[in-house]
């Protein structure tokens, strides 16, 4: 499987190649937000990719990850693949707005000492229509964040557990609502 922004997009699916040539036996899975708009074309043009995953990927992911291993590929929402010399679109899969129910990443698997600083992902997307920003679209002008305490919590843990004590707030929509700032910063300072 992988992931990539828009600008990305031809180096992933050239690297993607060079995996199917590798590894023939192997399903080709590309997400992100690179593909968002152009799924049809890239799977008719590149038959080395055999799935994309299309939006959020914290349940569509292990979903997806059973029907290749002998589900069915039609109940997984959120993907589009080829059926029958066909390109099948799967129904969306809703937007995840409770973002405080997805765990942590398994810090412990990470060596965080060869790193000056974290990155903090606080928010998914942006309710405004800006003409210049690629990310409303793919976010379908929806913005969900995680509550301050979330975001604190998983401060502290990467603080105590790594002496990490330089967070990099990453999001675009992290301080663009004042209460939600104060709150943090409430939070924070408790």
């Amino acid at each position: 499987g992988l992931s990539c922004m828009a600008n990305l997009l031809p180096f992933t699916i050239l690297a993607a190649e060079a995996l199917k040539e590798r590894y023939p036996d192997r399903r080709i899975v590309l997400g992100g937000v690179g593909t968002k708009a152009v799924e049809d074309k890239v799977l008719r043009r590149f038959p080395w990719i055999d799935v994309i995953a299309r939006g959020e990927g914290e349940e569509t992911g292990p979903e997806l990850m059973r029907a290749l291993g002998g589900g069915n590929l039609a109940e997984v929402q959120g993907i589009s693949y080829r059926k029958n010399g066909w390109i099948a679109h799967n129904p969306d899969r809703p937007r995840i707005r409770d973002l405080d129910r997805i765990p942590f990443p398994a810090w412990e698997k990470v060596d965080l000492s060869q790193y000056q600083g974290y990155g903090m992902m606080t928010s998914r997307g942006c309710p405004y229509p800006c003409t210049f920003c690629s990310v409303v679209p793919v976010w379908n002008y929806e913005s969900h964040s995680r509550s301050p305490e979330n975001i604190v919590e998983e401060m502290a843990l990467l603080h105590r557990e790594a002496g990490v004590d330089l967070f990099l707030f990453q999001d675009e929509f992290f301080v663009s609502g004042k209460r939600h700032v104060l709150d943090f910063c409430r939070a924070l300072e408790r």
